[in-house]
Formats: structure tokens, sequence, C-alpha cells
């Protein structure tokens, strides 16, 4: 027979150290150029870009409805869609970038 939990973190309460560990990657990736960094980097090692994308999309997810009836997930129109979002971003020029940047 299993004990009682009494200590610990609260059920749904986060990690405090993945957290930061999270905002520290964030202020990194920020420092090191953020976006524009990553695309001109994903421009030069598009295969470790694409690995890396592929890590990335689900590979396999089971979600039910509201009804618990199967519900059905085109992960193949998902990856077209982001990838029309993504690939002006990878091929766009640095002059794309800082207007869209400015807001133009």
């Amino acid at each position: 027979m299993r004990g009682h939990k009494t200590g610990g973190r609260t059920k749904g309460v986060p990690n405090k150290v993945s957290a930061s560990a999270r905002d520290n990657i964030i202020v990194a990736f920020d420092s090191i150029g953020g976006i524009p960094a990553l695309v001109e980097w994903a421009k030069a090692n598009q295969t470790d870009f694409y690995r890396i994308y592929a890590r990335l999309l689900p590979v396999e997810s089971h979600v039910g409805g509201p009804d618990g009836a199967a519900v059905e997930i085109d992960l193949v129109g998902a990856k077209e869609m982001l990838m029309q979002k993504l690939l002006p971003e990878l091929f766009a020029t640095d002059r794309d970038i800082k207007c869209k940047e400015i807001g133009r």
C-alpha cells in the first residue's frame, strides 16, 4: 500500500527551476540577435534547422472531442500552413526583416 503524499509542490504549480531556465534561454536568444539571427542561421544551416523543426512537430496525438469521440487532426495540413508562414521568413532579405520589425 502506498503512503499519502505529504510534501513537494502542489499539483499544477510550475517548477521554478524550469521556469527560470526557460526565461534565461529567452534572454540569451534575444541577446544573440533573436529571430533575425535565427533566420540567418537557418539559411546557413538548413539541414540542421529542418532536423530541429521536425522534432517540434507532433508525431502522434490522442485527443478526444467533447463527447469522447475521436478528433481528426490534419498534421500534413498543419505542417504546410506552418511552412507557408515560415519559408518567407527564411528567405526574406535583410531589408524585408527590417521593414517587418518597424511595421511596414
